[in-house]
């Protein structure tokens, strides 16, 4: 009589356990298939940015690029990958170079630092192994640059 009580209350309880967990994966199942859907608005264009000091002054490149890297919105995405100090002094005007054919992408980031887009020329890297989709080549009027421009 005893071993059948307990035989009793143990498939009980093992019913019961199975369905507590029955319970909790329908419950997640669910969870996971109804789901929270976030859209996330991807920029129309990525810019792989070179940035060039022509202007002759000392840390101008670094700056710029750290004003400039992580820059987006949503028609264009910046990010900078290379910066380079070249022995150029006195270059009057900043401008932007497209090493892609399609000079969408550069046209669209002169626009926004105030740049003439119409003035965006293609040059292509012969070793482009960091792909750069353009390059900015700042000049000594780099202070009159829009935001996402560089120094006020």
């Amino acid at each position: 009589m005893k071993r059948v009580k307990f035989v009793k209350y143990l498939v009980i309880g093992v019913g019961s356990a199975m369905l507590v967990v029955l319970l909790y994966l329908l419950s997640s199942t669910l969870t996971v298939a109804g789901g929270i859907s976030r859209v996330i608005d991807r920029p129309t264009h990525l810019v792989r940015l070179q940035v060039v000091n022509g202007s002759g002054v000392k840390g101008l490149t670094r700056e710029v690029a750290k004003r400039l890297s992580g820059y987006a919105d949503s028609v264009l995405e910046v990010r900078v990958v290379d910066t380079v100090d070249f022995d150029l002094r006195g270059l009057p005007r900043s401008f932007v170079i497209s090493r892609e054919q399609d000079k969408t992408a550069a046209a669209l980031l002169a626009k926004k630092l105030g740049l003439d887009p119409s003035e965006v020329v293609y040059r292509p890297l012969e070793y482009n192994n960091r792909q750069v989709s353009a390059t900015l080549v700042v000049g000594k009027d780099y202070e009159s640059m829009k935001p996402p421009g560089i120094i006020k």
